[in-house]
């Protein structure tokens, strides 16, 4: 579904855009992908999107399972996402 919205938001924008990215950091289904890659739409993992930040110099992104979201381990404004 996000795929196919993903698809129909790019179509919609007014103006050619020169690369679509889609970041899937929760992994993607198989069908989903290979609707993406007949689009043309570069998917992008958990670790390509971490070596991006890396290369900035900015803060990586690191999933906790779901089992330590207790809300008091997390920081402000992960406290406020949950």
């Amino acid at each position: 579904e996000d795929v196919i919205f993903f698809i129909a938001e790019s179509k919609s924008a007014g103006r050619r855009l020169q690369k679509r990215l889609l970041i899937a950091l929760g992994g993607i289904e198989q069908n989903a992908k290979l609707m993406a890659q007949e689009a043309k739409i570069q998917i992008w993992g958990f670790e390509n999107f971490n070596e991006l930040l890396e290369l900035y110099d900015l803060p990586k992104i690191i999933f906790l399972p779901e089992e330590e979201w207790d809300g008091a381990n997390l920081g402000a404004l992960a406290q406020n996402l949950h």
